[in-house]
């Protein structure tokens, strides 16, 4: 359900399994982004670093998500109705990650998701976004015992904005139907924790599928 990808790109970084959790190699300086995938439309709740990715308060799956459908990608931590702060990967330690700074460097290198079936009051929709405020509730959350040994090296920065409009409709909440946890570190930081993910070659497999044009007819 979750992919850690390449912000530029869209390519998924390489990743391993360990006890049954997705490990992704993340280079430090890295801006990337949070796949969901879903089979159906449904409201998810993302917390990356312990932070809810919609409101920046301490993640817990009570708090309002994002109406999907099939699939959303989440470029970094919401601002306003149409922007977001970028992920950057960035060392802990110089107090730069939002985990950090917000006393939550425990769970850095944690992402986690939640889906929930979606009920509509009405199909109507306007561009607004729901005040997280206004729902502060505090769960016990996704982020459970790391799989691997020790913490990650580094977390996420909140980096330059980048557009991720977000729109409103009304629906009640229903039940919760799958969740993902995913971790993240250096390549370097995983070996130091005794875990190897292998490298992975992301040049094109179609180097000749470049888009060809007709000739134009002269009639």
């Amino acid at each position: 359900m979750l992919s850690i990808t390449n912000l530029a790109t869209g390519v998924v970084f390489p990743s391993t399994i360990v006890n049954g959790r997705k490990c992704f190699a993340v280079p430090f300086h890295a801006a990337f982004a949070i796949r969901v995938d879903a089979a159906s439309e449904a409201e998810v709740v993302i917390a990356v670093d312990g932070r809810d990715t919609l409101s920046n308060q301490p993640a817990s799956p009570a708090l309002p998500g994002i109406i999907i459908r099939n699939g959303y990608t989440c470029p970094g931590f919401q601002t306003s109705n149409g922007t977001a702060a970028s992920f950057v990967h960035m060392p802990k330690g110089a107090g730069l990650t939002t985990a950090e700074r917000n006393g939550s460097a425990d769970s850095c290198g944690l992402v986690a998701a939640v889906l929930y079936y979606v009920w509509y009051a009405r199909e109507e929709t306007r561009a607004y976004m729901r005040e997280a405020s206004m729902h502060a509730m505090r769960g016990d959350g996704l982020l459970g015992d790391r799989v691997t040994r020790g913490g990650s090296s580094g977390g996420a920065m909140a980096g330059v904005d980048v557009s991720n409009r977000l729109g409103e409709t009304q629906w009640t909440r229903g039940r919760k139907f799958a969740e993902d946890v995913v971790e993240y570190d250096t390549r370097e930081g995983w070996l130091a924790r005794g875990v190897v993910i292998p490298d992975i070659n992301t040049s094109t497999p179609w180097p000749g599928a470049a888009p060809q044009f007709a000739a134009r007819s002269s009639l």
